[in-house]
């Protein structure tokens, strides 16, 4: 494995198609990005930092910002974006930046779907438990889904065997300790500083959803 190679450039039905899905198992309709298209991407090489090593990069500020070293303990740019999304609007209760993400239809061939992921944030550890809180959400609509978001959607983005969503309050140094990788001394210690610059994220994490095969369902990341 190298380092961490992300980067952008890809529009929102490459990244779900023959990214996300990849190999044409699902008939995938309806793909609509949300926010700004530069931080929106792809990484690969990311096996020996945050243990996937490719997929699809959704980013509240440009994508590149990821690769490393991790040489800022505060890395960012305001691309700008959405201030308000239906779904998260629920989660965090509070004021809205930067909004990113992807839309999605598809129709599943097998009565369960499962995707993994990482999170991963800037504002670790200095801004945990502060006002600030980046958050992710993983939206399921559908046959069979019942969980009061869009569409009475469900969020599938929760710590194993819990209701509690992925974000740096819940995930951190202090809470959920087990699901968190420090990178960063503040957080507690480093992991890879050298081909990363996040200076924390989660362990993979897995999205799960029972569905109904050839019935219609809509995503949003």
């Amino acid at each position: 494995f190298g380092k961490i190679a992300m980067s952008g450039g890809a529009s929102p039905e490459f990244l779900i198609e023959d990214v996300f899905i990849g190999g044409g198992c699902f008939d995938i309709t309806n793909v609509v990005g949300i926010g700004e298209p530069g931080g929106r991407g792809t990484f690969v090489d990311g096996g020996s930092t945050i243990l996937l090593n490719d997929g699809v990069a959704l980013c509240t500020g440009d994508v590149g910002i990821g690769n490393g070293p991790n040489n800022s303990n505060g890395a960012g740019s305001n691309i700008g974006g959405p201030t308000s999304d239906p779904d998260l609007d629920l989660l965090t209760g509070g004021n809205l930046f930067n909004v990113q993400g992807i839309e999605f239809d598809f129709q599943p061939t097998l009565p369960s779907i499962s995707f993994q992921y990482v999170f991963a944030s800037e504002e670790y550890c200095e801004y945990v438990n502060s006002g600030f809180n980046d958050v992710f959400g993983f939206f399921i609509s559908g046959p069979g889904i019942s969980g009061g978001f869009s569409y009475n959607g469900q969020n599938i983005a929760v710590l194993p065997s819990s209701g509690i969503f992925v974000s740096i309050n819940n995930v951190n140094h202090l809470t959920n300790t087990g699901y968190f990788v420090p990178n960063q001394d503040n957080c507690g210690g480093t992991t890879n500083m050298n081909d990363i610059q996040y200076d924390g994220w989660t362990q993979v994490l897995v999205a799960v959803a029972n569905v109904v095969p050839c019935e219609t369902y809509h995503i949003r990341l």
